[in-house]
């Protein structure tokens, strides 16, 4: 099975690029661990998947999808508290999302978002320094959800953040020490 590797990328500019793609860590979900929730994600394919919970504490959550023992994405999330001290959030912010390669293009990542959103009830921020694919996500969220996404910066103070005549307004990535964040 092959996996490919997060790439580094700050700013995305106006290309969409690969999928988000790594080794989902199944350290947070040995048999102990692994806790089944009442949502599941389809994918493009109308593959269906329980979303399952793993070990985690206060401040940090595991998400995970499994096809039969097998560890297929994974889904971190952070609480405020642990926040970078450049952009601080009361939000829960994510940390990684990583789906095995097989599964790249299958509307995975977002459908997997949209159930962790469905979960929490709660406002979900970006991190301040996303990979191609978190920036392709977050793209994605915007077109498909239209007034919940706004931009956070550093001050605390919120914009809206709206795809119009095929840009992004104001633009997310321009600028650096701000989280996008997804309302319930």
């Amino acid at each position: 099975m092959s996996l490919k590797e997060d790439y580094q990328m700050p700013s995305s500019g106006d290309k969409e690029g690969t999928v988000y793609l790594g080794t989902p860590q199944g350290m947070y979900f040995q048999k102990q661990h692994r806790r089944p929730l009442p949502q599941t994600v389809i994918d493009n394919q109308n593959r269906t998947w329980t979303v399952e919970e793993g070990k985690g504490d206060k401040d940090e959550r595991n998400f995970g999808l499994f096809e039969n023992d097998e560890l297929i994405a994974h889904f971190k999330i952070y609480s405020g508290a642990e926040a970078s001290p450049d952009c601080p959030t009361d939000y829960w912010w994510t940390g990684k999302i990583q789906l095995l390669d097989r599964f790249h293009k299958e509307g995975i990542g977002t459908r997997l978002h949209d159930a962790i959103m469905n979960i929490l009830q709660e406002p979900l921020a970006s991190d301040l320094d996303q990979k191609i694919a978190g920036t392709n996500l977050w793209k994605r969220l915007i077109r498909q959800n239209p007034g919940k996404i706004v931009l956070l910066d550093a001050s605390g103070n919120t914009t809206p953040v709206n795809y119009q005549n095929g840009s992004y307004q104001p633009n997310p990535w321009a600028v650096r020490n701000t989280r996008l964040v997804r309302l319930p």
